[in-house]
């Protein structure tokens, strides 16, 4: 989550000095913006002894080149940087480019290492943890990093650009599979692998070779139509809902949720789904008429389960919510359907736009 760093009142007095005091600080951090810089790789379990040999890798997701002076890696705790940090000095990161961070002395420095940090930000935690970003008052990033293989980094799931939003979820890292050498399972200071089995690693193309996934495009994929309380077969059998998009997406590429932190991936195999624009498609927790109550054209099913009253239901793609929906009380048997002038990310999360299907 990007924010900004907040301080408690009594230290108000003392950073407002410190601020007056150090312009260059301020300066050197205008241009850096949240998102900027994120944080993509961490080896936190190296093969061995953990000293010497842990590290972390940055990209710069922007479009121009960053002086780094000023900015500061800590480790984060309760969302808050710690005294165990490290600040950068006469450095700088293209655009596109990555940098890696090692605990290591300049002189011991081996040549995966761009930067060395020493001993400032202690051992990192072999069962995950977080780290973050921060240059002056403001929060860059701040990733969540899980456990690891012995000798494995974990890597931010690389079929998708690096983005800020993707790592703040520990489920977006995997442990990488490279052999960067007889030590590491990494890719220091290059792009990441694809993880295996991630929603975003592609699909099999009808026609034969593996392809990168269409994306559903924010803003244009919406829930339509919903059956939380179906009368005629049981819940397990007869819950549905209705998507719509304005552009063409794989469904291999959708997520959905009863929260916007706990999204999963329906239930397809490995063959792309492609479907077109404007084309509604209905996912259901099952496919077989004769069970579900006579639902026919199912495009995929879940296992997740709506609830009656009180109802909430999201979409997503790489773990990142694109639309939502809610409700108060479902009547048996009826589905609850959005107006179909008011086809919209924002419009249907209104609740006098849905009508009795």
């Amino acid at each position: 989550m990007l924010k900004t760093i907040k301080t408690p009142a009594l230290l108000i007095g003392l950073v407002a000095l410190s601020c007056e005091s150090n312009p260059i600080e301020e300066l050197a951090c205008a241009s850096l913006l949240p998102g900027d810089l994120v944080i993509t790789e961490v080896m936190s379990n190296p093969t061995g002894r953990d000293s010497g040999n842990e590290y972390i890798e940055i990209f710069n997701a922007s479009s121009q080149t960053f002086s780094l002076t000023s900015l500061k890696i800590s480790i984060v705790e309760e969302g808050a940087p710690t005294s165990r940090s490290f600040t950068f000095a006469d450095s700088e990161i293209e655009a596109g480019d990555y940098l890696t961070l090692g605990d290591v002395t300049t002189a011991e420095k081996p040549t995966h290492i761009d930067i060395a940090y020493n001993s400032s930000l202690g051992s990192l935690l072999n069962a995950g943890g977080q780290l973050g970003l921060f240059c002056g008052s403001s929060e860059i990033d701040i990733a969540t990093y899980p456990e690891s293989s012995d000798g494995s980094a974990s890597i931010l799931d690389g079929a998708v650009p690096p983005d800020a939003a993707n790592n703040d979820s520990a489920d977006s890292f995997c442990d990488s599979e490279n052999s960067f050498n007889e030590d590491i399972f990494g890719s220091p200071g290059s792009a990441n692998q694809p993880c295996e089995g991630s929603i975003l690693s592609g699909c099999v193309d009808p026609s034969g070779p593996r392809r990168d996934l269409i994306l559903p495009v924010e803003g244009s994929i919406f829930i339509t139509e919903i059956m939380p309380n179906p009368g005629t077969v049981s819940d397990n059998d007869g819950e549905w809902f209705e998507v719509t998009s304005t552009s063409q997406y794989d469904l291999n590429a959708l997520q959905i949720g009863t929260s916007e932190d706990s999204l999963e991936n329906l239930n397809l195999e490995e063959e792309c789904v492609l479907i077109e624009a404007s084309q509604p498609i209905v996912l259901a927790r099952n496919s077989n008429p004769s069970v579900n109550g006579g639902l026919s054209g199912v495009e995929a099913t879940f296992d997740l389960r709506l609830t009656n009253d009180n109802g909430l239901l999201f979409i997503g793609s790489g773990d990142r919510v694109l639309d939502g929906v809610t409700w108060q009380d479902a009547e048996q048997g009826v589905s609850i359907s959005l107006s179909s002038d008011k086809y919209d990310t924002e419009l249907n999360d209104l609740a006098e736009n849905f009508c009795s299907g």
